[in-house]
């Protein structure tokens, strides 16, 4: 195995750890600092406004 895959099947193997540890029972899901997840947003910047809206006490749109 050459050291591009290593890195690369390490990384996953990382993620997937991450994942357990946040609970994260579907997917597509962001994690934003280690304790919100959006769930069912694949675009970066839906889920960041998602989540700052959320941080603000508004209600979902």
């Amino acid at each position: 195995m050459d050291n591009k895959l290593s890195h690369e099947l390490e990384n996953a193997a990382n993620g997937l750890v991450q994942a357990m540890q946040y609970g994260i029972d579907r997917y597509p899901a962001i994690v934003f600092d280690g304790n919100a997840v959006v769930y069912g947003i694949t675009d970066i910047r839906a889920a960041t406004q998602r989540y700052r809206q959320w941080q603000a006490g508004e209600a979902r749109p």
